[in-house]
């Protein structure tokens, strides 16, 4: 078996072990709705009173679970992510007969894919980013580069948000997480033009993808167009 094999063999026996038992799956799901989780929250949120029980399975979860050690909570992994999106879609294919999902945005914007768009109206900064912020991070595990485009004022206070939710510094430093103005990205000269904007995706999509991206994942604030 060639390390191509290998390495998808290994991946294979971590999802089966992960889908394999509910339990595990409810850690995937908890660490992906609430990103980090103490061991006594997730015996809380699991609803298992056997301390013993749970830290089987967080350890049967070796490579889609880790412990942050500034934190000391847990967290999902890359790989970790990748399950827990596997997961939600099996619960939508399950489910799409059973209930609107759009009730679920979260889980929505997250299930979101190449050439899907969508549109958030929201009343609060709060509230945007909680929509926001899961749909921009969903696209990392799977090698896109993100993007989020938000008023000029606002990018002081955007970038602290970012960092308080969670995204890796590291993303940042791969330049596959990208906080631009919405300001100087949408206009020109104080005018908006659809050929310029069309053309300017065009040719960061381009870019990105010559330095090995799979694609690009953004999201904008367009109170620049209001003003």
């Amino acid at each position: 078996m060639d390390m191509h094999g290998k390495v998808l063999k290994d991946w294979d026996d971590e999802i089966h072990s992960a889908l394999a038992h509910p339990i595990r799956r409810r850690i995937i799901e908890c660490l992906q709705e609430k990103k980090y989780l103490s061991f006594h929250e997730l015996l809380k949120y699991l609803g298992i009173g056997n301390h013993g029980k749970l830290g089987f399975h967080i350890k049967a979860l070796g490579g889609l679970v880790e412990r942050e050690p500034s934190m000391k909570k847990y967290r999902l992994t890359d790989r970790g992510q990748l399950a827990g999106e596997l997961i939600w879609d099996i619960r939508f294919i399950v489910d799409r007969g059973g209930r609107d999902l759009a009730h679920e945005p979260t889980r929505y914007v997250r299930r979101l894919r190449f050439g899907d768009h969508a549109i958030l109206y929201y009343d609060t900064e709060d509230a945007k980013r909680e929509i926001s912020f899961p749909f921009l991070e969903a696209g990392l595990p799977k090698g896109e580069a993100v993007v989020y485009l938000v008023s000029e004022h606002k990018l002081d206070s955007e970038n602290r948000e970012i960092q308080r939710y969670g995204i890796s510094a590291d993303y940042f430093r791969m330049k596959a997480f990208t906080i631009m103005s919405a300001d100087e990205w949408y206009l020109k000269k104080g005018k908006a033009q659809a050929k310029t904007i069309i053309a300017n995706w065009q040719k960061l999509l381009k870019e990105k993808q010559k330095t090995g991206f799979t694609g690009l994942r953004g999201a904008g604030e367009m109170e620049v167009f209001f003003n």
